[in-house]
């Protein structure tokens, strides 16, 4: 999961200003450092500019505060995405959401302006097609497990992970072994491998758990 996960690299850059004092040719060009900073640890990941993405912020806090809200702020690139009063909106509508409170009317300050900067990592995919060969599934070797008081130590169908295909169907009790995990199925159970080489394990209606 870790690796087929996109690269996340975040930075920020201090700005105390009051929000109807912030120029947006101003903040634009602070954003612009920010993507540019990002732009470099995304190149170094080897992430190529197409499979690239970013999302403003900024730390807003009525003046006074002394705790902050990460707040959205439109792409600078997008026209009218400096407006005061629709920053202004988002913010109250998040303080209200997040405290159970808020005042339209007060002034509202920036701490921070944020920038995240995502890296597309491709998907591995999974081909389903599969051949006489590919169905020709090896039979299992056995093991001695215990399955309980009731139960004993019984030997029991081991399979390995990487060699089941789609609709492959058994039953418990029985193992699935692969190289992070290992898998029982409990008498009762039956798995069964879905297109999409997801194993979906059910049970009959009556049997425990």
């Amino acid at each position: 999961g870790l690796l087929m996960s996109d690269i996340r690299h975040t930075t920020q850059r201090a700005f105390f200003r009051a929000v109807i004092d912030t120029a947006p040719d101003e903040a634009a060009s602070l954003f612009k450092g920010l993507r540019t900073r990002l732009d470099e640890q995304l190149s170094a990941d080897g992430i190529e500019e197409e499979k690239r993405r970013f999302r403003c912020f900024a730390d807003l806090r009525y003046e006074g505060q002394f705790h902050e809200l990460l707040t959205p702020i439109d792409d600078p690139g997008t026209k009218g995405w400096w407006d005061d009063e629709a920053i202004r909106t988002r913010f109250v509508d998040l303080h209200q959401k997040t405290y159970g409170h808020a005042d339209p009317d007060s002034p509202i300050e920036i701490v921070n302006l944020r920038m995240e900067g995502f890296g597309q990592i491709d998907k591995v995919g999974h081909d389903s097609r599969l051949t006489e060969a590919d169905r020709a599934v090896p039979s299992p070797n056995n093991r001695q497990v215990f399955l309980g008081a009731g139960q004993g130590f019984q030997s029991i169908p081991v399979h390995v992970r990487q060699s089941l295909r789609e609709g492959d169907l058994f039953g418990g009790p029985a193992l699935v072994t692969q190289t992070d995990s290992t898998v029982l199925l409990l008498s009762g159970h039956t798995a069964r491998v879905e297109s999409n080489g997801i194993m979906v394990i059910t049970r009959k209606a009556g049997e425990k758990q």
